[in-house]
């Protein structure tokens, strides 16, 4: 679980000048940061102006540097690199949507946090997410490395200013309901 009174909502923002996308964890094989730079690509390709910024730190990065670059994605892509906890929750105060591709995962803390903040979320329909996050209802699921349905998901929530926002506010209900830390 996570502390609601710790992560706490960040204000929404209706029409976004650039729609931020945030992804937290290791850079490994299983989270799939591959597919979620690949979906910000069809994106990008759409003429959609995004920004994903993921935290983190791992083997990975070599490769998410080399796919950044091949797709052209510099100026959209950033790896933050580790993050403390104050950064992180930093950065979730100025995202619009926080995205998880994961191939294995638990119940991610991750969520949480996001969902606890009000941020609507976008993950694979994979393991342990689907007990926190109902798709349509708390969150969006899609299918694991499918970068066309993640982007597509995205896309749907960007152009919804208000299912993001009802998204988010469910979200948050249903993190103090079943995963407050301190019950």
């Amino acid at each position: 679980g996570v502390d609601p009174s710790l992560f706490t909502p960040r204000p929404h923002r209706d029409a976004p000048g650039r729609f931020e996308i945030l992804s937290v964890g290791r850079l490994a094989v299983a989270k799939a940061q591959v597919v979620l730079i690949e979906g910000i690509g069809e994106l990008v390709r759409q003429g959609r102006y995004v920004r994903l910024r993921v935290a983190g730190e791992g083997p990975e990065r070599g490769t998410l540097e080399r796919t950044i670059a091949r797709l052209g994605l510099e100026e959209y892509v950033v790896l933050a690199g580790a993050c403390s906890q104050v950064r992180v929750r930093q950065l979730y105060q100025e995202t619009d949507l926080f995205a998880l591709a994961s191939f294995a995962e638990g119940v991610p803390v991750v969520l949480m946090e996001a969902m606890a903040m009000e941020i609507p979320c976008v993950a694979t329909w994979i393991t342990g997410v689907p007990e926190l996050i109902r798709h349509g209802i708390h969150g969006w699921l899609v299918p694991p490395s499918d970068a066309a349905e993640l982007a597509s998901a995205i896309t749907q929530l960007m152009d919804q200013p208000e299912l993001r926002q009802r998204v988010g506010q469910a979200a948050r209900l249903q993190v103090q309901q079943c995963y407050d830390l301190r019950r």
